[in-house]
């Protein structure tokens, strides 16, 4: 993804996918030109005919009625067109971004803040939106009218259409100078924003250790401090937006005092009618002039969006699309590594866990248990060597395929805001009504259900902030294991559990009918596998397998 993504060349093929929209902009500016053309007739000879008491103006009059009319619908029709594409175009970059993030390393999306992310999927997408609707489509159909214009004016007088070109000329190189400065205010402006969203949510999701530790206030004038750059910086984007919205505000005022000036030389003078039709033109055209003066502060907000969700794009990919996917078709409960390296935890690493072994892997804090459990999910990449899980590549394997026969359950698998109901579902997979409330009663959901005013239809907050730690990690005991998968994954499941919660673990490692691998440090439920992993990052080559009778 080494593509250079700017605002006219923006990612996802926006202009081979908004064709049809972008042809219906360009009809929509010419036909506004021609009416502009047809306007400046009528004014023209409504005006000869009041100053020469004829009554023919009353037709002009009519007729200028029903352009203003065709106006509104066209103006309707410019921005219901533009907003339509922008939101169609900006649907698809977020699915885009979101297959992305989904099928990148694990790894490589938690170097990014949960702010920063947020960040990229919401203001950025939004200022690419708004370049979008309010600068590209303004350009074309506002660019064309003025472009129209401009030849009806050198039609009408050659000289005067070169100083009134030579004018909006000018007027646009002022406002490329100062979208320079604006560009700069900008990023100030985006980078001290996202830092305080970054501090906040932060914050806020350790707002228990900041008041246990006492340190509100000392946070508080924390985020005042950047709250008080943030206030700067906008305040000197302000003064560029002014100064841009102002040349904007004014430049028909000006093309109209060059009118005045050209016609005060005396050179080759317009009439009063072409004077007053002229005028009219002019000041009907303000409100496009006023708004392709902003299309500059679109472009540079979108140009500095745009490289931050190139940061996204280029995430690199570590499980393919569904075309490229395998079935599971043999080799079911089996996990095999061979030779496997990743980064400095593995260093040819190779185990084999068979159909319906019972594995504890020990080792160290730091000693690689989770990402050992993270390679064989498919969740990171190895740098080199094999892995295969049920005979399949884990970052091959089709998703539907992986979830109905690998069940997960670690401290990073958290609850999702929907019903309890859903959380239970979620891997999607098949089951029986029975094996359903054969599975609450084995994980004592229902004991937690009956607490509950709607039961299984709770609403689970977000991140499963309303259930406690126990009940969290029950929950996702009995998600991981619905429909039975051959290899349950458990990555330190005790941690959060009571005495009845550690007896549904015990009795998982004792009657489950299927590969277990439990990372655990706890000795009892060690003795209850077959087989251990212990892991040694200091000296790769004594890992230990040890098995049990």
């Amino acid at each position: 993804m080494n593509t250079p993504y700017t605002p006219f060349s923006p990612p996802a093929h926006f202009w081979k996918q908004s064709g049809w929209s972008l042809f219906q902009l360009v009809m929509n500016g010419l036909i506004k030109s021609a009416l502009v053309i047809a306007s400046y007739f009528l004014i023209r000879s409504a005006s000869a005919g009041i100053r020469s008491d004829s009554l023919v103006y009353s037709e002009s009059v009519w007729i200028l009625s029903l352009v203003a009319f065709s106006f509104i619908i066209l103006r309707v029709h410019e921005r219901y067109t533009s907003e339509k594409m922008s939101q169609k175009y900006i649907n698809r970059v977020r699915s885009v971004l979101l297959k992305r993030l989904m099928r990148a390393s694990v790894r490589s999306v938690q170097t990014m803040s949960v702010g920063a992310m947020s960040s990229r999927l919401g203001g950025d997408l939004s200022a690419v939106k708004k370049w979008l609707s309010l600068g590209i489509a303004r350009l074309i159909s506002h660019g064309l009218l003025l472009s129209i214009i401009s030849l009806l004016i050198i039609n009408i007088n050659l000289y005067l259409g070169l100083v009134m070109l030579f004018s909006m000329a000018l007027l646009v190189a002022v406002s490329m100078i100062i979208g320079k400065q604006l560009k700069t205010s900008i990023k100030s402006v985006r980078k001290n924003r996202i830092k305080i969203h970054s501090m906040l949510v932060e914050r806020l999701s350790s707002i228990i250790t900041i008041r246990a530790m006492g340190q509100e206030l000392s946070e508080i004038k924390k985020i005042n401090r950047n709250a008080d750059k943030l206030k700067q910086s906008v305040s000197e984007n302000g003064f560029w937006l002014g100064l841009l919205r102002g040349l904007g505000d004014a430049s028909s005022l000006i093309l109209i005092c060059m009118v005045f000036a050209f016609q005060a030389t005396g050179g080759h003078p317009l009439n009063v009618d072409e004077m007053m039709a002229l005028i009219s033109i002019i000041l009907f055209i303000n409100s496009p002039i006023r708004e392709l003066a902003r299309v500059h502060e679109y472009y540079q907000g979108a140009e500095v969006s745009l490289k931050k969700l190139k940061e996204i794009f280029s995430i690199p990919r570590i499980v393919r699309g569904s075309s490229k996917t395998r079935e599971v078709k043999e080799n079911f409960g089996e996990v095999t590594l061979r030779n496997v390296k990743f980064s400095k935890v593995f260093k040819g690493l190779s185990l084999r866990a068979k159909a319906g072994e019972h594995v504890a892997i020990t080792g160290k804090n730091g000693s690689g248990k989770s990402t050992l459990l993270h390679l064989i999910t498919g969740l990171v990449k190895q740098e080199s060597g094999t892995i295969k899980v049920n005979g399949v590549n884990p970052r091959l394997t089709n998703t539907s395929a992986k979830s109905a026969h690998i069940g997960f359950c670690g401290a990073d698998t958290n609850l999702i805001k929907s019903t309890l109901f859903r959380n239970l579902t979620y891997r999607g997979v098949n089951y029986s009504k029975n094996e359903f409330n054969e599975l609450l009663t084995f994980c004592q959901i229902d004991e937690i259900s009956s607490q509950l005013p709607k039961g299984l239809n709770t609403i689970v907050k977000e991140g499963g902030r309303n259930f406690s730690s126990g009940e969290k990690c029950r929950i996702s005991l009995f998600r991981a294991m619905l429909g039975r998968p051959e290899i349950l994954i458990l990555d330190e499941p005790e941690n959060y559990l009571d005495n009845n919660g550690f007896e549904i673990v015990k009795k998982i490692l004792r009657d489950y009918q299927g590969t277990v691998l439990i990372a655990t440090h706890n000795k009892e439920l060690i003795s209850l596998c077959n087989k251990k992993w212990q892991l040694d990052r200091e000296r790769q080559s004594n890992i230990k397998v040890m098995k049990r009778l």
